[in-house]
C-alpha cells in the first residue's frame, strides 16, 4: 500500500476514535454533565478539524501528482506520434492507418499509463478517505449542536421551574 494512503489512514482512524468515543446518553438530564460533554466534544472538534485539514493536503498532493503524470503521458504519447511521422524509414512497407499509428504510440507510453492507473487508483482511496472524515466531522459538530440544544432547553426548564 502506498505511504502516503497508510498516513491518511492513521489519521482516518483517529477521527473515527474521536468521534465515536463519546457517549452523551448518561448526561441528558444534567447541565453539568451536559456542559462538560460539550466541552469535550468542542476539544474533538479542533482536533477532527487539524486532522481534517491534513487529510485534505494529502489528497490536494496526490491530486496534483496524478494530474503531473496525466500530463506526463500526454505529452509523451504526442512525441511518439511526432517522431512517428517524422521518422524517415517506415516500419512496413504498407501504409499505416490512424489506428495503427495510435496503437504503437500506446505501447511507447504503456509503462507510464500503468504508473497513472496507480496513481488514479490512489486519488480514488484518497477522496474515500476525505469523504468518510468529513462524514464523522459533520456528526460530531452535530452532536455539539444536539448538546447546545439540550443545554438550552435544560436551562429553560430550569427557569420554568421558578
Amino acid at each position: 500500500m502506498n505511504p502516503v494512503i497508510e498516513g491518511m489512514n492513521e489519521i482516518l482512524g483517529e477521527i473515527l476514535t474521536l468521534r465515536h468515543g463519546i457517549a452523551i446518553e448518561s448526561c441528558v438530564r444534567d447541565q453539568g454533565r451536559i456542559l462538560d460533554t460539550l466541552l469535550q466534544v468542542r476539544v474533538r472538534v479542533d482536533r477532527v478539524e487539524e486532522l481534517f485539514g491534513r487529510l485534505l493536503t494529502a489528497r490536494g498532493q496526490i491530486s496534483r501528482a496524478a494530474q503531473h503524470k496525466r500530463s506526463e503521458v500526454s505529452d509523451a504519447f504526442d512525441t511518439a506520434l511526432t517522431r512517428q511521422r517524422k521518422s524517415p524509414v517506415s516500419l512496413d512497407a504498407d501504409f499505416l492507418g490512424a489506428k495503427e499509428r495510435y496503437a504503437m504510440a500506446n505501447l511507447e507510453v504503456l509503462e507510464a499509463r500503468h504508473k497513472l492507473r496507480d496513481l488514479d487508483e490512489i486519488a480514488s482511496t484518497a477522496d474515500t478517505i476525505v469523504e468518510v472524515a468529513r462524514l464523522n466531522y459533520r456528526g460530531l459538530t452535530d452532536l455539539r449542536h444536539d448538546l447546545l440544544t439540550m443545554l438550552r432547553a435544560a436551562q429553560f426548564e430550569t427557569t420554568l421551574d421558578r
